[in-house]
């Protein structure tokens, strides 16, 4: 089940004279809506015999340099790219591009 954020909506009151509360709502849900983001190490192909031969520790090649840009992806498309970087232990992405912002 997926978690929902909670946050307050903004006083009626407070809204600019002429702004419609159900635009004012629409796009405070939608602003706080989460959606799942997606990052690809890269790709490989085994054989159906090779795939049932996985062994633990085997190093398989993912066919990208530790040093090329990512791209992170939401469904299919590509919202941004960056490098892999590590911050406390745990991979991350530095963002070096975004992708379609329309500005």
């Amino acid at each position: 089940m997926s978690e929902i954020a909670s946050f307050e909506l903004t006083d009626i009151n407070q809204l600019p004279e002429g702004q419609s509360v159900i635009n004012h709502v629409s796009d405070t849900i939608v602003n706080h809506t989460r959606v799942p983001l997606t990052v690809s190490l890269g790709e490989t192909e085994l054989t159906i015999e090779e795939l049932k031969n996985l062994k633990e520790n085997q190093i398989l090649n993912l066919g990208k340099a530790t040093d090329e840009e990512f791209e992170l992806k939401w469904r299919h498309l590509v919202v941004a790219k960056g490098k892999l970087v590590a911050v406390d232990g745990e991979l991350a992405l530095e963002v070096t591009e975004v992708c379609g912002s329309g500005e």
